[in-house]
């Protein structure tokens, strides 16, 4: 059982600076048996958020999540499987204009396989079958199109997999290959959720939910191979990732539904384009008798979106491409003599645009590179005091389109008993 209650500076998806508090409260009951037939989970548990927004006015979002399920992980020879079923219950009231509810119910039966062929050869396959029912009950506000709850009563189902081999060619190569697809479902928020008027010169526009939003299908393919010299180890991995139904802000830009003599006009989120992205990975670390540590490592992606019909990738905040660094790297160095431990890092990250704060336009940040750093010393086998700081090349440093990051040093006592 557990209560939170946070209190922070939060943007909304229009990238607007607003305050919020989120209470969360959680409860959860688990049980487990080593039995003839395997080990034999259970889980329930119930979450609750509210969450208050103070962007021109009070805005407070409630929403309730209760889950079930349970697993039975068994071996047989040289084969492990694990079979499964979890049941979802996640609802919302419509805020902040209420008088209705949106909820869905979700059963998910899954299966895994692993199956350890050779000593140095291992494959594994799960999968799992999620089949969501969405519902909407209570009443709209004047004004809003779609006011029938029975454009809400709509099924969505979708298989999911992950897929994997690894093979220790010898103790010093090994090459791993994964797949997988993955299943995004759209929010409560945005299959209805949220119901607001907007004023205008004339009339008013709604911002609502989606009824017909899709499920965004992310696929993943990844090759690697590591190698073990006697001081160095390397690294090198290939991915790529296409996500197709990528589910894209809500715009002023995009009409979702044009006004007509008895209803608003009104915006909403929507299914905005499909993304690729390719890329590779090296890294390569090593230690040596002496306590000198060190290692680095440089992903390089390559991201290409294409809007679909009637929507804009800067518009919907989907523009992944333009917003996502084609290079970063980093590098460590360090040493741990008798009670000393000394490191520094190093990180850099080529340019790349990023959406600016209340107006969501497209802002250019340069390449930038950041310098952190720690010194501790062992007082006695239990406690250490230490000296560690982050950003230490520059006193304030533009690496998003928010608030520049300052430079900052902490000292620090550490005790274990």
């Amino acid at each position: 059982m557990s209560l939170a209650n946070t209190q922070v500076s939060d943007t909304v998806s229009n990238y607007s600076p607003v305050y919020s508090k989120y209470i969360v409260g959680s409860v959860k009951l688990g049980l487990s048996s080593d039995t003839s037939l395997g080990l034999v989970t259970g889980n329930a548990y119930r979450n609750t958020l509210r969450v208050t927004n103070d962007l021109g006015g009070q805005l407070v979002f409630r929403n309730t999540i209760t889950s079930y399920n349970v697993q039975d992980l068994f071996k047989y020879g040289k084969h492990t499987f694990r079979v499964g079923v979890e049941y979802r219950d996640n609802q919302m009231p419509t805020a902040p204009l209420g008088g209705g509810e949106v909820s869905y119910k979700v059963v998910a039966p899954s299966f895994m396989w692993s199956w350890a062929i050779a000593d140095n050869f291992t494959t594994s396959v799960a999968v799992r079958s999620d089949s969501l029912s969405l519902k909407r009950t209570g009443t709209f506000p004047a004004g809003f199109p779609l006011a029938d709850n029975a454009l809400w009563d709509r099924k969505i189902s979708a298989f999911s997999y992950n897929a994997g081999a690894v093979w220790r060619v010898d103790e010093k190569d090994t090459l791993k290959l994964m797949a997988a697809k993955g299943i995004q479902a759209p929010t409560l928020i945005e299959l209805g959720g949220i119901q607001l008027t907007v004023p205008l010169p004339v009339g008013a526009l709604a911002v609502m939910g989606n009824p017909g939003m899709r499920p965004s299908i992310v696929k993943n393919t990844e090759l690697s191979y590591d190698h073990n010299f006697k001081a160095v180890k390397v690294g090198v991995r290939l991915f790529s990732q296409t996500t197709t139904n990528v589910m894209g802000q809500a715009s002023f830009a995009s009409l979702f539904q044009a006004p007509t003599q008895t209803t608003y006009p009104a915006i909403s989120w929507d299914n905005a384009a499909n993304s690729k992205a390719d890329g590779f990975e090296l890294s390569a670390s090593g230690k040596y008798a002496s306590g000198v540590r060190w290692s680095g490592d440089y992903t390089a992606t390559h991201i290409k979106d294409t809007a679909l019909p009637g929507n804009g990738l800067l518009d919907r905040l989907a523009a992944f491409g333009m917003t996502t660094p084609k290079g970063r790297g980093n590098a460590s160095l360090g040493w741990t003599g008798g009670k000393w431990s000394v490191d520094g890092f190093v990180h850099y990250t080529t340019a790349f645009a990023g959406y600016a704060f209340n107006t969501g336009a497209l802002t250019p940040i340069k390449a930038y590179t950041t310098l952190a750093g720690n010194i501790s010393y062992a007082i006695t086998p239990k406690m250490s005091v230490a000296v560690s700081g982050q950003n230490l090349g520059n006193s304030h440093q533009v690496q998003t389109t928010g608030l520049r990051v300052p430079q900052t040093v902490f000292l620090t006592l550490n005790s274990n008993w």
